[in-house]
């Protein structure tokens, strides 16, 4: 019973990867990028992601190209690799700038560099760590006063010379 059921999933396991085998070897770019497709619905980013790197090329300046690009930084988007998808989105902005896909593009780039930015926090604890900022809490919280920063030199006008462009009165005579 076990030797069948283990010759069941074999069969499948072959019978599953032997499409994406036969993609692989494949020379055609019109069934990678439609292989790419698929993939990208059924969130098998990984063989999406191989399926468009072998249909750049052939695509160079054709119609598909922008959603090759497009697709390209979306499955880097779902991968949650937000500093590569980032790259597709902002070459896809300057390189296509009339495109259809520009608008969802520009989102998911705005959304990429959002994933990447720390955490906003209330929490002040990180700044009272530094030793300066720590004495001076403390002795705040003691109810002394801080030192206070000594005085600079003040320049007054009449003390200063003014510093910039000279006057010129010989523009204005007539």
């Amino acid at each position: 019973m076990k030797k069948i059921l283990l010759t069941m999933l074999a069969a499948m396991t072959v019978a599953g990867c032997s499409e994406y085998g036969r993609l692989l070897k494949s020379e055609d770019p019109n069934a990678h990028y439609q292989a790419a497709k698929k993939y990208i619905q059924e969130k098998k980013y990984d063989k999406a992601k191989v399926m468009l790197e072998k249909s750049v090329m052939p695509f160079m300046g054709a119609p598909q190209a922008d959603s090759i690009m497009f697709y390209h930084g979306l499955v880097y988007y779902n991968m949650k690799e937000y500093d590569a998808s980032g790259e597709f989105f902002d070459n896809f902005r300057t390189t296509y700038p009339r495109s259809p896909l520009l608008e969802e593009a520009e989102y998911l780039y705005a959304m990429g560099h959002y994933h990447l930015s720390p955490e906003a926090v209330r929490d002040q604890s990180s700044i009272v760590s530094n030793r300066r900022h720590k004495y001076l809490y403390q002795q705040v919280s003691r109810g002394s006063q801080p030192p206070r920063p000594r005085k600079t030199a003040r320049r007054t006008r009449d003390k200063t010379p003014r510093q910039g462009i000279p006057e010129r009165t010989d523009i204005f005579q007539g």
